[in-house]
């Protein structure tokens, strides 16, 4: 991941590549988008679904709770409510 992917490229990764390295300060990068408007609320969802899903996305040992964590919080809005602005600036405060 370069951080020059478009969002629909973001969820698609797993067609292109064998293993995703994901980084807290790469996923910080995605949350700001969704912050800053580049990114929608299903896009960002879809992203988050993709990170959960899929095994062939990998991290840092020492991050891999706060991402799994971010991850859930996401992913899951039927369980942690939609995805909103503030709801992600809580997540960037907590865990960034």
């Amino acid at each position: 991941m370069t951080g020059t992917e478009k969002p629909t490229e973001l969820y698609s990764l797993d067609h292109r590549y064998s293993q995703i390295f994901l980084t807290l300060s790469a996923f910080r990068l995605i949350l700001e988008r969704y912050r800053d408007g580049l990114i929608s609320d299903e896009e960002l969802r879809r992203i988050a679904e993709t990170f959960e899903m899929n095994e062939a996305v990998l991290s840092q040992e020492n991050e891999q709770a706060a991402i799994n964590e971010v991850v859930f919080q996401l992913a899951n809005p039927d369980i942690n409510g939609p995805i909103t602005c503030s709801g992600v600036t809580e997540l960037l405060r907590r865990f960034f």
